[in-house]
């Protein structure tokens, strides 16, 4: 009896773990990298506009479409951590480019 119980057990856990992992894979929004201590952002290369789109794997500046790379940062100008929805249409951002794709997309706060 305790075998069979051990059993039941694992393949719960492992139903378990399947069904969080559909549930992420599902979830649709880009690969967000957190950090426990602020994001350095580049130096040069730097470029800026006015946030005209988004969606999911990409976001539209000035009018043209970008795509994120995999491991595409958010972050607020001070190099805090964010998330893509905390960025709304019409929004002031600059964006590093790393092989067409952008890899940091900093939030501009209005002054």
């Amino acid at each position: 009896m305790e075998l069979s119980t051990r059993a039941a057990v694992h393949r719960t856990g492992w139903m378990l773990t399947g069904v969080a992992l559909l549930v992420l894979l599902l979830s649709g929004g880009p690969a967000v990298t957190v950090f426990a201590q602020p994001v350095d952002i580049p130096k040069s290369g730097m470029q800026s506009g006015q946030l005209t789109g988004k969606s999911d794997g990409s976001a539209e500046i000035g009018g043209r479409a970008y795509a994120f790379h995999p491991k595409v940062v958010f972050v607020s100008e001070e190099g805090s951590p964010l998330e893509w929805k905390e960025f709304k249409k019409g929004d002031r951002v600059q964006y590093h480019l790393k092989g067409e794709r952008i890899d940091v997309l900093v939030l501009v706060l209005p002054q």
